[in-house]
Parts: structure tokens; sequence; C-alpha cells
């Protein structure tokens, strides 16, 4: 008697072609949810790099001060003087990214020369007190000492 092994073969296929796409579909949603951790991780990079870079500035009042000028092209742009020598950091928004540059007191804002903070649409300063500055962007508020002298710079 001759026995039939062609169902055997295809229930065997069936089986095969069913981890397969069980198999697939695990890494399907495991990309995706790597994905997910990536782009949280790098936002959160980005929050606190913003967030921490802005309050580190509160030391700075003791080197010299701060202050905040209005640029007709970069919007706001805050100046940390350092007393003790001829240069001052400047930090302004450009192109989409809060960026910090390093020069000379008297030179002209250069944004090829400086590097960048952060990604942030929004970089506003106002005066919440006589020398109190608070500092918004899209990661949210920071305020810093400013001195009484240099935040009445503006």
């Amino acid at each position: 008697m001759k026995r039939n092994n062609s169902h055997i073969g295809f229930y065997t296929i069936g089986i095969v072609a069913l981890f397969m796409a069980g198999f697939l579909l695990i890494v399907i949603f495991g990309a995706n949810i790597y994905k997910g951790t990536v782009e949280s991780q790098s936002q959160n990079s980005n929050t606190r790099a913003i967030l921490s870079s802005i309050s580190s500035l509160s030391r700075a009042e003791t080197r010299g001060g701060i202050a905040v000028i209005d640029d007709d092209v970069y919007g706001q742009v805050l100046i940390v003087d350092d007393e003790d020598t001829d240069y001052a950091q400047k930090i302004y928004s450009y192109d989409g990214a809060l960026v910090e540059e390093l020069s000379l007191k008297t030179e002209d804002i250069d944004p090829a020369s400086a590097q960048v903070i952060g990604m942030t649409e929004k970089f506003e300063i106002s005066k919440k007190a006589d020398d109190m500055l608070v500092i918004s962007t899209d990661a949210g508020e920071v305020m810093i000492h400013a001195g009484k002298e240099a935040a009445d710079e503006r």
C-alpha cells in the first residue's frame, strides 16, 4: 500500500511559513520600538543640552556679567562677558538651532564660527526681576541671575 506524503509536505511548509511570518512581525515591531526609543533619547539629549548650557550661565555673572542685546539679524543675543580677557560668549538662535560663539567682544556675530548647542525654534529672553532673566526655548525655561547692571543693558 502506497502512502500519500504530499499532505505532510504541505503541513511542514505551512508551519515554517507561519514561523517565518511571526519572526518577521517581531522584527518589524522591534524595529519600530527601537526607532521610537532612539528618537525619544535624541529629544531628551537635545533638551538636556540646551537647558544645562543655559543654566550654567548663572555662574558666569561672577566672571564679568551677562547682557542681552537685540540684533536686527539674529534677534535676542545673550552675551556673557569675561572680564579677565577680551572675549565674550554669545548665545543666539540661528537657522533653527541655539548656537554659542566665543569671540572677541568687539567682533560682530559670525554664525560660521558658532557651535550648535541644540535644536530649537524659540529663543526668548525676558526680565523677571531686577537681576533675573528668564530664557525660554522649545525645551523649557531657565531662570538665571544676570546681575543688576548687566540685565539693565537691554
